[in-house]
């Protein structure tokens, strides 16, 4: 429909001119022609105010869409995935793996490094007894943790610790994906993480307002 209201203004200028050639061109009925192009011209003078009314229109939902992503959204399961099917004899579904999302404590290391971030890693989950490789990272306002647990079940164990510890105006994320846990201030440390989507498996909270680092 953009494509569409796109092109009348174009349509329109075209229009005038054809109309301008042909006046001139049959000066024996340059009365009819100046009717008709009257006629036309406030007929394509509708049409670009509607354009202009539509496209006002169209801002305003962008806007509303965006404001819709406000506040907080909580997920439990499967949350923002697309399933593969391979459509061979066997007609098999590519499982979710969260290894796929979250990246591993090298690559996540060598990535904030690289940004400059202040990186402290320990063995186990802050202050409890759970011993999970966590890996703190911080830089001005913004911070990036990851807890790698052992299975599944700890990682709900730390989530519950997580929970515990940030409060939700605190960050933009935080989820167990699997057997991984964290915490994200916003979409660029997300990003400067090595993150690439929000595929999730297990209990995601995101709070939309904390989108933008601070």
């Amino acid at each position: 429909m953009k494509e569409i209201y796109a092109t009348l203004p174009c349509l329109t200028t075209f229009v005038i001119i054809a109309i301008y050639h042909i006046e001139k061109k049959d000066l024996e009925d340059i009365h009819l022609n100046k009717r008709i192009c009257s006629v036309v011209i406030s007929g394509l003078m509708l049409l670009t105010l509607l354009y202009g009314v539509m496209g006002c229109t169209m801002r305003i939902v962008d806007a509303s869409s965006e404001s819709a992503k406000s506040g907080i959204e909580r997920n439990y399961g499967l949350a923002y995935q697309s399933v593969t099917v391979n459509l061979d004899e066997n007609d098999s579904i590519d499982a979710f793996n969260a290894a796929d999302v979250v990246p591993d404590e090298d690559t996540l290391k060598a990535n904030l490094e690289g940004k400059d971030y202040e990186i402290e890693q320990t063995e186990t989950v802050f202050e409890s007894d759970i011993e999970a490789m966590t890996i703190s990272a911080r830089k001005d306002n913004s911070f990036c943790i990851i807890s790698y647990c052992l299975d599944q079940a700890e990682a709900e164990k730390v989530f519950a610790i997580y929970e515990k510890k940030f409060s939700e105006d605190e960050f933009y994320i935080m989820a167990q994906n699997g057997a991984y846990v964290y915490c994200v201030s916003d979409d660029r440390s997300f990003r400067d993480a090595g993150f690439s989507e929000l595929a999730n498996s297990g209990t995601q909270i995101i709070n939309h307002d904390n989108f933008e680092a601070r």
